[in-house]
């Protein structure tokens, strides 16, 4: 048996004969992540030109942490990549050697301690250099004063989840050293196993999302998952983003499934790679692969995604996305990839019809994919769930993102969420159902979402349905419909005055947080309000009183005479960022929740505000316009020219045509003729207005 202190030596001679990589390694460990670091620290630190301290837009959610895996520098974690398969190739490559083979083999020891020996030589290359260079860049942080906001629990948490990474990349590699007899096809195999399920997962997407016209792109969730737990390259990269930012509410729950699927990687990786190791024959040293029983079923799962793969992406790589294009080049990419396997496999070209029934079934499977996709041989659009069979149904229009701005803190919208948001989950399925239908029967009629926008932008429009089964996973459709009935639907919709609360995001509304309210008339110059907290509250009261008293269909027909936006304090620090707040000043700025317009019916609002001393504008007087500028060229084809009006006629015709610009609740009531640029008194450049 050999001793632990002979064991050690064997280790050694590992990493001596592999010098070269541990040198690699030092160099480029301090280089992109220590100097790298170093740098971007000094470059936050020298300032703006406005400001003799840290330039703090630049800093609002920047990470310390993250400079430890690859979060905030993206070439750390490619070089974590390149060092897993570096590694991996350099330790085991004596497998594809059949001199080397017979010689380790021959040595004293066990196959299982040759295994662990070039494996622990392999991770002790990558774990001293980037060990040693977090602890550089720790100290470079400190030496450069700002140490006092560096959480050494956050750091330790970060290079935990890179050196998680490089396990998870590392044993992929390792498993495919294992399944080859030459480097080349070992290198390829790794590369391989480090996309193979990223490709899946982008299939489930794009196969769909270019054949079906109905598919929602919310329906990738399926692929997240895929790419976020089930490649190495997917699942590495959720890991340095959960474990170096440490911010939001489920935070802890996505850092708690991205360990736990990473230590179910490992394990699974490991024992697949030493079950391998001890089963492998060393006369297949100098062969492609080290089971040859697998070359068939090998070349089918890797030739069938990657032709559907490159079908789809040729096409569009030349703007040609016609199903047409993207069946012929599939078919021709299965064919030479059967070739080309072949030819790795045997090194020769006489061989590449090798293995017939394995490329006859894969073209096969090729085909008979791109068969169903493009003539829909299973109903994918046409598909519509059965009324019993519904848990629940909820919908969103493509026009509700320019209609709606959702508070969420300073941080953004939530328009597109409306799909999932709970509240508007409508358990009887009329009229969704019925306008699911109308979407069906309008694309068996040729109506299509994506002809919407040339063809049918007067009367149609895209809608999202999200069916939520009693049992399984909500399905997403998108489909195109008349807007009259989308109008009728969701007038119904807002009878329930709970939906209608929970859609409209004025409701949603934290008046304690609002700090400003701005007005703007149709002089489009936002105007501060001076309002008490009372007077706030009170405003909000009466506009939500008009929101749930007023007709549905007011807000498509009619337009707006003016708009309410709401200013909340946002700190650009908040959490844990790279520097603390006393290195700083205190900045904040207001983050508008806008789009709350108000109609000429919304008496509660517009009586409060005349109570306060505002009053809304309702046109533009001729008095005060300083210049007018008419679009005269309406060619598309031909350079826009704006022609000035200067008759006064002429110019108060134009002036009673414009209305508050607003595109309806549903988007495009009516489609601008012409635009006017115009300067006014009340505002010192020129602002553009629709005709309508």
């Amino acid at each position: 048996m050999t001793s632990k202190i002979s064991y050690s030596k064997f280790i050694r001679e590992n990493i001596r004969r592999r010098g070269w990589l541990l040198a690699v390694s030092m160099i480029l460990m301090f280089s992109m992540q220590t100097l790298w670091t170093a740098m971007r620290i000094e470059t936050l630190l020298s300032g703006s030109a406005h400001s003799p301290k840290a330039d703090v837009a630049s800093l609002e959610n920047l990470h310390f942490a993250g400079f430890l895996n690859g979060l905030e520098n993206p070439l750390f974690a490619v070089l974590v990549v390149l060092l897993a398969l570096c590694c991996a190739v350099s330790g085991f490559s004596y497998l594809h050697r059949s001199e080397e083979t017979d010689f380790f083999h021959s040595l004293p020891l066990a196959r299982r301690q040759l295994f662990l020996i070039s494996y622990t030589g392999g991770l002790i290359l990558f774990l001293v250099p980037y060990l040693l260079a977090c602890i550089g860049t720790i100290a470079t942080a400190y030496a450069m004063g700002i140490g006092s906001c560096i959480s050494i629990a956050d750091c330790l948490l970060s290079m935990l989840g890179c050196i998680l990474g490089f396990l998870i990349l590392y044993q992929a590699a390792i498993v495919a050293m294992m399944l080859t007899g030459k480097l080349i096809s070992g290198i390829l195999a790794a590369i391989v196993l480090y996309v193979y399920t990223e490709m899946i997962a982008s299939l489930s997407n794009a196969l769909p999302s270019h054949f079906f016209d109905t598919y929602h792109a919310s329906a990738a969730g399926s692929a997240d998952l895929i790419r976020n737990f089930l490649s190495p390259i997917g699942l590495y990269s959720h890991l340095y983003a959960q474990t170096g930012w440490f911010e939001g509410t489920d935070r802890i729950s996505l850092l708690l499934s991205a360990l736990f699927a990473a230590a179910v990687w490992i394990v699974l990786t490991w024992v697949a790679a030493y079950f391998l190791y001890q089963k492998r024959g060393s006369e297949t040293a100098g062969t492609a692969l080290s089971y040859p029983f697998f070359a068939g079923w090998i070349k089918f799962f890797a030739a069938v995604p990657a032709s559907l793969t490159l079908g789809l992406f040729v096409a569009s790589f030349y703007g040609n996305n016609s199903d047409t294009w993207v069946i012929l080049i599939s078919l021709l990419s299965v064919v030479l990839l059967c070739g080309i396997t072949e030819f790795i496999y045997h090194t020769d070209l006489k061989q590449v019809t090798h293995g017939k029934v394995s490329s006859f079934l894969s073209i096969v499977t090729v085909a008979g994919i791109l068969v169903i996709l493009h003539f829909d041989l299973f109903g994918y659009n046409t598909w519509l769930p059965k009324e019993s069979e519904l848990k629940s149904i909820a919908f969103t229009a493509d026009s509700f993102s320019n209609y709606f701005t959702y508070y969420n803190d300073g941080n953004g919208t939530k328009s597109y969420g409306l799909l999932d948001e709970k509240e508007l989950q409508v358990t009887a399925p009329d009229p969704l159902l019925a306008l699911a239908k109308d979407g069906v029967q309008n694309y068996k009629n040729g109506i299509k979402t994506e002809d919407i926008y040339e063809e049918y932008a007067d009367d149609y429009m895209q809608i999202s349905i999200r069916f939520t089964p009693k049992y399984g996973m909500p399905v997403y459709r998108d489909y195109a419909v008349s807007k009259n009935a989308v109008l009728d639907s969701l007038e119904t919709l807002c009878k329930n005055e709970t939906y209608r609360k929970n859609l409209f995001p004025v409701f949603q509304l934290d008046t304690d947080k609002v700090s400003e309210v701005k007005l703007t008339d149709i002089y489009q110059v936002p105007q501060t309000l001076s309002l008490s907290s009372e007077q706030k509250t009170e405003l909000f009261h009466a506009y939500e009183q008009d929101i749930l008293k007023t007709d549905i269909r007011i807000l498509q027909t009619e337009y707006p005479i003016a708009e309410l936006t709401a200013g909340f304090p946002t700190n650009y620090h908040a959490g844990n960022d790279l520097i603390s707040e006393d290195s700083i000043e205190s900045v904040t700025y207001l983050a508008p929740m806008s789009q709350m317009y108000i109609y000429e019916n919304f008496t509660n609002t517009l009586d409060l505000l005349s109570e306060y001393g505002y009053t809304i504008r309702r046109e533009i007087a001729l008095s005060d316009v300083q210049h007018m500028d008419l679009e005269s060229n309406l060619d598309e084809s031909e350079p826009t020219t704006l022609q000035a009006i200067t008759d006064p006629e002429e110019m108060q015709d134009l002036l009673d045509q414009l209305h508050y610009p607003c595109p309806g609740i549903l988007g495009g009531k009516d489609l601008p003729r012409q635009y006017i640029e115009l300067s006014h008194t009340a505002y010192p450049y020129p602002i553009y207005y629709p005709l309508v």
